[in-house]
């Protein structure tokens, strides 16, 4: 008997800032499913949905000149992933998501290029969050080591699988 999903799934692993940090994508005929967690957990689980006529207007892959990997870049570097769609409707599935968890479901959404992509955040909070006195410099570099994660997972076209 053979244990092959039927579900077409990928996923990836990496240590970030110390923790162990899963994604795992399945294809659904009319969805992406993505998951992110450092807490072994699903997570607040969100519906992104983009109209089809913003999505084919996004763009397709951060530039790959930029230099935003350099040691030297400055800290108002652009980021190098395509921006959220504005029109992107984000629809709570099960919890409640906090503002940063809307900003990982956008950018995945928008780096998926799917009309509607289901995600799974359960990341481990950063110390401070919520706080003043957060480190919006450890949170950035949390945020982008996620969606290269998230980037590798999807593969190089953002198929998913």
């Amino acid at each position: 008997m053979s244990t092959q999903s039927i579900i077409p799934t990928r996923q990836s692993a990496s240590e970030i800032q110390g923790v162990p940090t899963q994604v795992l994508v399945q294809h659904f005929a009319d969805r992406l499913l993505i998951l992110v967690t450092q807490l072994g957990k699903v997570g607040t689980l969100v519906q992104a949905s983009t109209p089809q006529l913003s999505a084919a207007l996004r763009p397709t892959s951060p530039d790959p000149d930029s230099d935003f990997d350099s040691p030297s870049a400055p800290a108002s570097t652009p980021s190098p992933w395509p921006a959220p769609c504005p029109s992107t409707q984000l629809t709570p599935l099960l919890g409640v998501p906090t503002p940063l968890q809307e900003m990982y479901v956008s950018h995945i959404a928008a780096i998926a290029r799917r009309k509607v992509v289901v995600v799974g955040v359960a990341l481990k909070k950063g110390e401070g969050e919520g706080k003043e006195e957060a480190d919006w410099t450890k949170e950035r570099e949390k945020f982008d080591d996620v969606i290269r994660l998230v980037v590798e997972c999807l593969g190089a076209d953002g198929a998913g699988v």
